[in-house]
């Protein structure tokens, strides 16, 4: 009898040890899968690395268009004198074309071209394709061709599609002067985009973009940085939160990722769809949505709701602060940066707005841009944000680390790790 109970204490032992085994593979596997969230937090160890990795890139200085928009001088090929055609242009993330409006361009209600294109450029060869592009519910409508196109008077991407535009439709706040567009693919399956025709060209070796903006009314300037991963205008230890591109956007024509949860004020929605467009001047939301919003964060008896806008008077001492979580991570937007302001009225727009009827996606514009440097990362397929030095109310919540946020799988794995601990001293 003795000898039997000896045997299965054995035996249970055995079990025991196999069991705890087992326990503590499933514990690690449930720790590994814990970091499998869409928005991946960097460890803190992981900034040093990204830093003393940190590659130089081109820079060029972004100008602000009118509170609207944002753009860039870009040389279309050079004169006859070999001097670069220079060009302001609308920087536009959801547009695969960049062109330029040629001499006598019509852009309705907004005259011609300030800055023609001249079709006599050199390194310009027109092809047969007709161009007639719908761009965020506006149309261009031209010729394409190949041009190079530079960056500074010695760096540019060679032999680059554009469009030489004769007539366009539908802006309301840019010119016919032209755009460049940085979606991560061409206008078409065998046309480079711009920032692959950069890597193609020699002139970066990553295709990476940094936004910089500076908030309105600083005497900094906005830059975009081609090629790096810049921590220039990055506040004071932070740093950049990546998130998954979605590989199924459309057409590739946006950087676009999946947001797990937004907080607007009061207001907390759950989203999948999300992009970045650094030519919208509100953050869009769908329109069924923006009821609850101005309920939820706005008096009645001061504010006003109508058409999708919600209208303040700009000097209203009670408005909420505004505030964007993205996950675990929340930027404070005090009224001077939420609210858009009209030099004929002392009424002010909140820059948050309804999508277009049957748009089910939540658009970052700039006004999160603006208080948030954002980096486009193509050869990871991620994109990643961090707080901006440059806007004074951007503030993280509590920045915990991958390693130290505790989801409900690091949960379960500490508790059967535990249980794996106490076991054998219970036998």
């Amino acid at each position: 009898e003795r000898s039997k109970r000896s045997k299965r204490e054995i035996q249970t032992r055995m079990v025991a040890k196999s069991f705890n085994r087992w326990n503590i593979l499933v514990a690690i596997s449930l720790l590994v899968v814990g970091r499998g969230n869409d928005i991946i937090l960097l460890t803190e160890n992981e900034p040093s690395a990204e830093l003393a990795n940190q590659s130089s890139g081109i820079q060029s200085i972004i100008t602000n268009v009118d509170n609207s928009q944002y753009s860039i001088q870009l040389g279309f090929g050079t004169n006859s004198s070999g001097k670069v055609n220079w060009i302001p242009v609308i920087l536009d993330t959801v547009s695969p074309w960049t062109w330029a409006g040629v001499s006598g361009c019509q852009c309705s209600g907004l005259g011609t071209s300030e800055h023609p294109f001249s079709m006599n450029s050199n390194s310009w060869s027109q092809s047969s394709q007709v161009v007639s592009a719908d761009i965020s519910g506006a149309t261009i409508n031209g010729n394409s061709g190949i041009i190079d196109l530079y960056l500074t008077d010695s760096v540019k991407a060679s032999s680059t599609t554009i469009a030489a535009i004769k007539s366009a439709s539908g802006f309301k706040t840019t010119t016919c002067n032209g755009m460049l567009g940085l979606t991560p693919q061409g206008p078409s399956g065998n046309q480079k985009s711009f920032m692959q025709q950069l890597v193609s060209s020699g002139v970066i070796s990553k295709n990476i973009f940094t936004l910089m903006l500076v908030p309105d009314g600083s005497s900094e300037d906005s830059y975009i940085e081609f090629g790096a991963v810049n921590y220039d205008y990055v506040k004071t230890n932070n740093y950049f939160i990546y998130a998954s591109l979605d590989p199924q956007a459309p057409y590739g024509q946006h950087y676009s990722f999946n947001l797990s949860e937004l907080s607007l004020g009061k207001t907390s929605f759950k989203y999948q769809m999300t992009r970045i467009d650094i030519g919208q001047p509100y953050i869009l939301i769908p329109a069924a949505q923006m009821t609850k919003v101005f309920t939820d964060n706005f008096k009645p008896n001061q504010c006003t709701y109508d058409n999708e806008l919600i209208t303040c008077d700009c000097n209203n001492p009670k408005l909420p602060e505004f505030g964007i979580q993205v996950n675990d991570f929340r930027w404070a937007m005090d009224p001077s940066q939420y609210l858009i302001s009209s030099p004929h009225s002392s009424k002010c727009t909140v820059a948050v707005k309804g999508a277009p009827a049957g748009t089910n996606v939540l658009v970052m514009g700039q006004p999160f841009l603006r208080i948030a440097v954002t980096v486009v990362n193509m050869d990871t397929k991620q994109i990643g944000f961090a707080s901006s030095k440059y806007a004074d109310a951007a503030k993280h919540a509590d920045l915990p680390t991958s390693s130290s946020k505790l989801t409900l799988n690091s949960v379960l794995a500490l508790l059967i790790m535990i249980f794996s601990y106490v076991m054998p001293l219970l036998e």
